[in-house]
């Protein structure tokens, strides 16, 4: 019951990622921790079913930001770095990991941990939905 009382999504969560699976995308979560707990919490935000795989520490023997948790979320959504786009909140552990795989990045702004450098950000976001508008900027090949 903890997981069901004490996690919440953010308000467009559901929407947003909705709408990135209908749009053609993988979906992923990489997180440091135990991963049957990590998958409590993804059910109990309701995400769960929108996520493709879930590469957690205690499962691959790395945290975050370690390389290999990057690697095997990669291979396990059957993409390269260079497809793939990372959203985090945090600026070592998220936005410099993903940057140094060659991935995109995108941060979180509300986030509580600090401030990502500059050159290894791609995109700042205020909600999940500002996905939706990011995603459609690379297609058209505008980033």
């Amino acid at each position: 019951m903890h997981h069901y009382r004490y996690h919440f999504p953010f308000y467009d969560t559901l929407v947003a990622l909705d709408k990135l699976r209908s749009m053609g995308y993988k979906l992923g979560v990489v997180a440091n921790g135990k991963s049957e707990e990590i998958k409590h919490v993804m059910n109990a935000i309701g995400i769960y079913p929108y996520i493709h795989y879930v590469s957690t520490s205690d499962e691959v023997g790395a945290m975050k930001p370690d390389p290999i948790i990057f690697e095997d979320i990669l291979k396990h959504l059957g993409i390269t770095a260079h497809h793939a786009l990372y959203v985090g909140d945090c600026p070592l552990n998220d936005i410099a990991a993903a940057h140094a795989m060659g991935m995109k990045t995108a941060w979180m702004a509300n986030s509580v941990n600090g401030t990502p450098e500059e050159h290894e950000l791609d995109y700042t976001i205020e909600s999940l939905s500002d996905l939706i508008d990011v995603c459609k900027q690379i297609e058209r090949g505008e980033a």
